[in-house]
């Protein structure tokens, strides 16, 4: 499951009433801090003083969220999705994964279920739930999978059944990660596996940061580059809101890099240019976390694994 960046440009947060706080982190309540905040085109983001992520300052509307994801997301994102190079962070991302089957895999966001297909052929007992309706007929038609067009926290499945359960870049544009986290941390067995893949927040502003100081035309073609989602997470910030929501033996890594992390629309000199720089930064990455035994987490998307807490 992609998500819908957000576009536009301000220069201001649109807090401008006087003596009117901001909302509070939606992720961990603790306030934010403003001035540390950075605007990404038509979206401002505040910085959580509490666990450092950057939120969208106001969140989108949930009602509109839902109406995107449900109905429109797969036509603006499904050929992505199937795109050769995701297919290959997938089967990367496959192999990374510390369990083996036999056992019940759970992928959450799962769109026209490619994930989901590759564990079947390893022999894991496969489900799936995503709220796209035509992601999840395309799932039905092209792999035969029966996976419910559902949010998680909607769907119907039993406490505890699911050794593994995925979130593929899914959290971060989650309508409530808090609140997804809980009906993880519900279906996921007493033993089980949550794997999250998320754009690395800390990366992807730097990068903006150094786009935005560029001239304009440049920065134009350069801004697919980045991604910002309604939460721009970091390291930090991904593990204290897994900790938070009641999973222990937190463990982040930088993730296998898709060709669809920097992959321009626009085609021609933009494509190629943007094809060159991707090649670059999988060096670049790749070099800096080999010798840094993989404790610089520089990647443009983070792999985070954790196991839940005892219920006790």
């Amino acid at each position: 499951m992609f998500g819908k960046p957000l576009v536009g440009s301000v220069s201001v947060p649109p807090h401008d009433a006087p003596g009117v706080p901001p909302d509070p982190c939606p992720l961990c309540g603790a306030g934010v801090d403003l001035a540390r905040g950075f605007s990404v085109d038509a979206a401002f983001f505040a910085h959580c003083r509490g666990c450092g992520a950057d939120v969208a300052s106001p969140q989108p509307d949930p009602v509109e969220q839902e109406a995107f994801y449900r109905n429109r997301y797969f036509g603006h994102f499904g050929a992505s999705e199937a795109s050769a190079q995701r297919l290959d962070m997938l089967r990367s991302l496959l192999g990374r994964i510390p369990r083996r089957p036999p056992g019940r895999w759970l992928d959450v966001g799962c769109g026209a279920g490619h994930l989901l297909a590759m564990a079947r052929t390893i022999g894991w007992d496969i489900a799936g739930v995503d709220p796209c309706i035509e992601a999840c007929r395309v799932a039905q038609a092209r792999y035969g999978l029966k996976v419910k067009a559902v949010p998680l926290e909607d769907a119907d499945l039993p406490e505890g059944a699911f050794d593994v359960v995925t979130l593929i870049n899914v959290l971060d544009q989650a309508p409530n990660p808090v609140a997804l986290l809980g009906a993880v941390r519900r279906v996921l067995g007493a033993k089980g596996l949550l794997v999250v893949r998320i754009p690395n927040g800390a990366f992807h502003r730097a990068v903006w940061e150094m786009i935005r100081h560029t001239p304009s035309r440049l920065a134009h073609r350069l801004h697919a580059l980045v991604i910002f989602h309604p939460f721009n997470l970091n390291a930090r910030a991904l593990a204290c809101l897994l900790r938070t929501a009641g999973f222990g033996l937190v463990h982040i890594h930088n993730a296998p890099i898709s060709g669809a992390d920097w992959l321009s629309p626009r085609g021609g000199v933009t494509r190629l240019g943007l094809a060159g720089l991707t090649a670059v930064g999988r060096t670049l990455a790749g070099t800096v976390a080999a010798l840094t035994a993989g404790h610089l987490l520089c990647a443009p998307s983070l792999l985070a694994f954790a196991e839940p807490e005892s219920r006790g």
